[in-house]
C-alpha cells in the first residue's frame, strides 16, 4: 500500500479514536473514567496535530520545484563533475555535491538537480551511460 494511500487511514483512525473517547466520557460518567479517558483524548487529539503538521510540511517540500534531487552517485569528484558538465551542456543546472577525501578513500560525490529538471536529467543520464558504454 503507497503511502498516499495510508494518509487518509490513519486521518480516520485518529478521527475514529477520538469519537470513541468522546462517547466514552458520555457513556462511562464516573471520576475515575474521566482521568484515564481525559488524558487519551489529549493524546489523540495531539497526535492528530501532529501527523497533519508532518504531512502538510512533506507535501510542501515535495511540491517544491527547485528542490535539489539526486540524479548520479559517484565515488569521486572528478566523476561527478564530468557529470555536471554535461548536464549543463544540454541546458540542465547540476552540480556536484558531498566529496572531500581523505587520502586514498572512495567518497559519495551526489550529483543533484532542481525537482523539476528530474526527468530531463535522468534521460540525459541513460544517454550518458549508453555513450560510456
Amino acid at each position: 500500500m503507497a503511502k498516499t494511500q495510508l494518509e487518509p487511514l490513519i486521518f480516520l483512525g485518529f478521527a475514529a479514536l477520538i469519537v470513541t473517547l468522546l462517547a466514552s466520557l458520555f457513556v462511562f460518567r464516573s471520576p475515575a473514567t474521566t482521568r484515564i479517558i481525559g488524558p487519551c483524548l489529549v493524546a489523540a487529539i495531539l497526535g492528530l496535530a501532529v501527523f497533519a503538521t508532518f504531512i502538510a510540511f512533506r507535501r510542501d517540500q515535495q511540491d517544491d520545484p527547485d528542490a535539489p534531487t539526486v540524479v548520479a552517485s559517484m565515488s569521486d569528484e572528478m566523476s561527478a563533475s564530468a557529470i555536471v558538465v554535461q548536464l549543463e551542456s544540454h541546458g540542465i543546472t547540476a552540480r556536484a555535491i558531498g566529496g572531500h577525501t581523505a587520502g586514498d578513500l572512495a567518497c559519495d560525490v551526489k550529483v543533484v538537480v532542481a525537482a523539476k529538471d528530474y526527468e530531463l536529467a535522468m534521460g540525459m543520464m541513460q544517454v550518458i551511460e549508453e555513450d560510456n558504454t
